[in-house]
């Protein structure tokens, strides 16, 4: 008989509490549509605005070419993070190089057409990503040229890199943090 009387006030609490999607407050402060960050201005690592953020983005793993690149949106929730911090995108150095099989995603809509039979997810975020996250783009000229493609089939906002086994080392040493995807 206890049970019953203390098992119907726990059934009770857990249909109340708001799910975790009721919690979230997914907020887009810079790149809008990509990159949902949340406040957690109480948790703890908070972005430091002292410091002069160097991050080089490592991106090579396309899962789902149907969809946007997971390595892009998670430089956008970084550009987010970091500015409902109160540290904008132009107070960054941010780099990002795909390669492997995240070239496609540095591809324009036209060769991405032909290759994947629709328009490239990525596109827009390209654009946001190197607009107003003023992040400087590039592309694996290895990856480009030994998938067959060139120059002239990467959108407008990559720049070809002779590789990403140049890319990364030059920014490393340069003192940029790597984070890879």
């Amino acid at each position: 008989m206890k049970i019953k009387f203390l098992l119907i006030p726990l059934v009770a609490v857990f249909f109340c509490l708001p799910t975790s999607k009721a919690l979230a407050q997914w907020r887009y402060p810079v790149i809008k549509g990509y990159g949902a960050e949340t406040p957690l201005h109480n948790a703890a690592v908070q972005p430091d605005p002292n410091i002069h953020y160097k991050i080089v983005f490592d991106i090579t793993e396309y899962k789902n070419k149907s969809d946007v690149n997971d390595g892009l949106t998670h430089l956008a929730r970084l550009i987010n993070l970091f500015a409902d911090a109160g540290i904008p995108p132009k107070k960054m150095q941010l780099v990002a190089v795909m390669t492997g099989p995240d070239t496609y995603a540095a591809l324009n809509d036209k060769s991405y057409q032909q290759e994947i039979n629709k328009k490239n997810p990525n596109t827009y975020l390209l654009k946001e990503l190197r607009k107003k996250g003023h992040v400087k783009l590039f592309v694996c000229g290895q990856a480009i040229t030994g998938m067959g493609f060139n120059r002239s089939n990467i959108d407008q906002n990559v720049t070809l890199a002779l590789s990403a086994l140049s890319v990364v080392p030059t920014y490393e040493m340069k003192g940029y943090a790597l984070m890879k995807f």
